[in-house]
């Protein structure tokens, strides 16, 4: 979708298995924004979804500036998903909105890796098997246990989810501490402790259905 139009008439997100969202249009559309006049603002029906893809999914960044889309940076700044993490990488040193941004929703950062590197099938993979792992863990923390349970993703598989301390759930058990990034942006209220304890529910999960999986 790349018109005003586009976005009245779209199918509901959470219908379709992709979406692809040009913000400033496409380039073969005459259409497109270029000029930072063009970039102050965006149609309000665009807005609208903007927002809701801000506020109902995470994020992994690659590769964007954030100096001159002013209004995209607008609402990441007043947007913070209450579910999932960001992921933001960058191959240069990031400007002053990058460093922003990122402190703001305590982002991971992912240094000297361009599109090319970051999105190959390996490191897609990785990628989404961590925020799979993540976005469970989030899942899971809720007092309300018909309510806590993971997100079904291949993350689950024992090829990615190891064994013993080897592994993703073996590294990922290893990182909450209070400087992590998810803890600082407030997940698992604000606790490392608690973020263990979550871990080690899921852990407790998947043991339980290893035999579904």
């Amino acid at each position: 979708m790349h018109r005003p139009e586009h976005f009245d008439a779209m199918q509901p997100l959470a219908h379709s298995q992709m979406t692809v969202i040009k913000l400033h249009g496409d380039y073969a559309d005459l259409e497109q924004r270029d000029t930072a006049d063009e970039l102050e603002s965006y149609p309000e029906a665009q807005q609208r979804v903007l927002d809701r893809v801000l506020d109902e999914y995470g994020l992994i960044v690659c590769g964007w500036s954030a100096d001159w889309d002013v209004v995209l940076v607008r609402a990441v700044e007043g947007t913070r998903s209450r579910r999932y993490p960001m992921f933001w990488s960058q191959y240069g040193a990031p400007g002053p909105a990058a460093r922003r941004l990122t402190a703001r929703h305590g982002a991971a950062v992912i240094e000297g890796m361009d599109a090319d590197e970051l999105f190959t099938d390996l490191v897609r993979k990785e990628a989404c098997s961590r925020f799979e792992f993540l976005i469970s863990m989030i899942a899971m923390d809720t007092p309300n246990e018909f309510r806590a349970y993971p997100w079904a993703g291949e993350f689950l598989l024992h090829s990615t989810w190891g064994w013993d301390d080897n592994g993703l759930s073996g590294s990922i058990a290893k990182e909450p501490s209070d400087t992590w990034p998810l803890v600082q942006a407030g997940a698992f209220e604000g606790s490392s402790e608690r973020a263990q304890l979550v871990h080690a529910a899921l852990v407790g999960w998947r043991n339980r259905n290893i035999r579904h999986i």
